[in-house]
């Protein structure tokens, strides 16, 4: 998922150009990053992530990520375990690529 980040936020304005204005001269750095931020996102029960598939190739067309605010997100329990879900998370990411 990081390597669908980088690809479709390299060009835009405020993932790409202003908060990252090297990328392109530290492509690794850039990916490293956003790995980070799905490890940390992905861990945390207040966020959700939706991944869209094309039927017929299996190919990633779409994506989205959302994360509960407010009180709601307040009352939701965390886990106490918060690294070890990001290391067995990235342990399972770095098998898969």
């Amino acid at each position: 998922m990081a390597r669908i980040f980088t690809d479709s936020f390299k060009n835009e304005d405020l993932f790409g150009r202003f908060l990252h204005p090297r990328r392109l001269e530290h492509w690794d750095n850039y990916v490293s990053a956003w790995y980070r931020n799905l490890r940390q996102n992905l861990c945390d029960p207040t966020v959700r992530a939706f991944v869209s598939v094309d039927g017929a190739g299996g190919k990633v067309i779409g994506f989205a990520v959302w994360e509960r605010w407010g009180e709601g997100a307040k009352k939701m329990p965390r886990p106490y375990m918060l690294r070890e879900c990001q290391k067995s998370w990235g342990e399972l990411a770095i098998m898969l690529t």
